[in-house]
């Protein structure tokens, strides 16, 4: 049996460490405290460095230094990180940004924040399938609750990407994806808006055409609107609805001159269009010779490429100065394979009449179809 001076003696030992280890505990507690303060202060610091510097060098090579401080102060936190690896690739080291994400996504692969911004340092070093591929783990990542509206953005931004970059096949397929999503979402208010000059980016004519009547059946008086519409249905081939909407430009924008150019390149390419099947075939070999002619004038403000007493000339001048030319079909489609023979070997530096070089182009377009 312990004796009761040796009971009171334990007792009192077990009283002494407990409230040694609540000082620690507390203690401890309140260093990581004033870590977590001070780490949430140099985070802060670096954050106003980028808001006020606008992304000078100065100002990144600070915010970079305080990103840096915070994440060793509190290396459970994310977000300095994640703000480290953002300034790094502002400031032109993409690669110290993959390499500090490249500590969060050993952890959590699905990070979307992470993911995000290592598309972005990614895309810095030109690593552009890299790139794509993690905006897309970015899309189908995991966001905090109250960051899920950022999925929409990260598409958006995936978009404008792609069309940066000239991919029209990986454009269009994530425009197909994006526009129904974005149909009544307030975070993708804009897209409705850049829907059509996207999908002409992305080389889906029909689709353009579709999403600028919806959007100005929702925004009858954006006259710039009205101006792509026309340019797609002259690029189309539909020359009338092409006259029809840059008519209604031209009234919205009366002093916008470009817009009136253009309704007159749609009109004088209605005028001209030798396909309607109502044609006569006077009318049609008058519209040939026409547009024949058209490229012979084009074509004379290219010196040096096609000399004016060349067979190819020579023969485009017979046939327009035939005085009983034959009133039919074959007549009217060998002035046209001349008019495009002559419009072939016109190069894109030519410095022709801008107009006629517009009309003319908008009509073997046509021809081509």
């Amino acid at each position: 049996m312990i004796p009761f001076a040796t009971q009171k003696l334990v007792i009192g030992i077990a009283a002494t460490m407990a409230g040694i280890y609540s000082a620690d505990q507390f203690l401890a507690h309140l260093e990581k405290r004033e870590l977590d303060a001070q780490a949430r202060h140099e985070y802060e610091t670096g954050e106003r460095l980028l808001r006020d510097g606008r992304d000078s060098e100065s100002s990144l090579t600070q915010a970079i230094a305080a990103f840096r401080r915070a994440g060793s102060l509190n290396r459970d936190d994310t977000s300095f990180d994640l703000a480290l690896a953002d300034a790094l690739t502002r400031g032109h080291q993409p690669q110290r940004a993959v390499d500090a994400l490249a500590r969060i996504l050993d952890k959590d692969s699905n990070d979307g924040p992470a993911n995000l911004l290592m598309a972005r340092a990614m895309d810095a070093q030109q690593d552009y399938p890299g790139a794509n591929s993690y905006y897309h783990r970015a899309i189908y990542g995991t966001w905090l609750p109250n960051q899920e509206s950022q999925k929409m953005s990260v598409r958006i931004e995936l978009v404008h990407w792609l069309a940066k970059r000239g991919d029209q096949k990986g454009l269009l397929s994530e425009l197909i994806l994006l526009e129904p999503l974005a149909a009544g979402n307030p975070s993708a208010a804009a897209v409705a808006r850049d829907l059509p000059s996207l999908y002409r980016q992305a080389g889906s004519t029909n689709r353009a055409i579709d999403a600028y009547h919806t959007w100005l059946r929702q925004n009858p008086a954006d006259a710039d609107a009205y101006a792509g519409l026309g340019e797609t249905e002259l690029q189309s081939g539909d020359f009338r609805a092409a006259r029809q909407a840059l008519d209604r430009a031209s009234e919205l924008k009366p002093d916008d001159t470009t817009l009136k150019q253009n309704a007159g390149v749609a009109r004088t390419a209605v005028e001209l269009a030798p396909t309607p099947r109502w044609l006569s075939s006077s009318e049609k070999l008058a519209r040939s010779s026409r547009i024949l002619d058209l490229a012979i004038t084009t074509a004379s403000g290219c010196p040096g490429e096609q000399p004016a007493d060349s067979p190819l000339f020579e023969n485009a001048q017979k046939l327009l100065t035939e005085k009983k030319p034959e009133i039919t079909n074959e007549a009217a489609e060998r002035r046209l394979d001349l008019a495009e023979t002559i419009w072939n070997t016109k190069s894109g530096t030519c410095a022709s009449p801008p107009q006629q070089s517009e009309i003319l182009s908008a009509l073997m377009r046509k021809l081509a179809q």
